[in-house]
């Protein structure tokens, strides 16, 4: 198209030159630099218009890939299950679900193994009775030592079975972490992230759980020293009565 102008506009040049000197000099003037500017410019507009439209197409072709896409990657890959079965949320369970009931011994979703741990304690931090430590001291003082025994067997119960834990949410995490590459797709990749971000959530809240227990050991104490200095107040008052 372009060397066809270019051969039209040689040619009209040719039969221009041809004219009579007076024949040329009733035609009107012709710019033909304002000509060639009009040429240039025009490719220059069919240059960009072909751009434009290139990116038209490379834009279409990526909507329909990702539409695509997005049909594929409709439904359920079942990571949500993944090492996260009502068994697995059961073992999670294990802690009682109130403070009173870990201070009695009273176990979550795993008794076996909380009794279990229960036992282990008793036999490596061995106290004597109640009423064995009242004999040699004051029955406030063996109330305020079996009070302080059941605090610390609990935080010591809870933190060993959290602890022994971490082995189990660490080889979940690798589990999962290995799977990233044998998603199929973007929706499987985003479930399965999904899917990490809720183990992580499990970690967190046993964390809670353990600064919770470690804020009761601390109360717990404090209500204590209080209670001592009262019964010792108490006592230093007896003679005026």
């Amino acid at each position: 198209m372009h060397y066809k102008r270019q051969t039209i506009f040689i040619f009209c040049i040719g039969c221009l030159s041809l004219l009579p000197v007076c024949s040329l000099a009733t035609l009107p003037v012709v710019d033909f630099g304002a000509i060639a500017n009009l040429l240039k410019n025009y490719n220059q507009l069919k240059s960009q218009y072909d751009l434009l439209r290139q990116t038209y197409h490379n834009a279409q072709q990526q909507l329909d890939k990702t539409k695509e896409l997005t049909h594929d990657a409709e439904g359920h890959y079942g990571y949500g299950q993944l090492k996260n079965t009502d068994h697995d949320l059961k073992n999670r369970q294990w802690s009682p679900d109130q403070w009173g009931d870990a201070l009695h011994g009273v176990s979550g979703g795993n008794p076996a193994r909380y009794q279990q741990l229960l036992k282990t304690y008793q036999q490596d931090h061995p106290h004597l009775s109640t009423s064995d430590y009242q004999k040699g001291s004051s029955q406030y003082q063996a109330k305020t030592y079996a009070r302080d025994v059941q605090v610390n067997r609990a935080a010591m119960v809870n933190a060993t079975y959290a602890f022994n834990t971490i082995k189990t949410h660490l080889t979940n995490i690798h589990a999962l972490s290995q799977k990233i590459d044998q998603t199929p797709n973007s929706k499987a990749a985003l479930d399965l992230n999904t899917r990490l971000i809720t183990e992580i959530a499990y970690i967190q809240t046993q964390e809670l759980k353990m600064q919770v227990i470690l804020n009761q050991q601390f109360a717990q104490s404090n209500a204590d020293s209080l209670a001592e200095k009262a019964a010792s107040a108490k006592f230093n008052r007896l003679p005026n009565k």
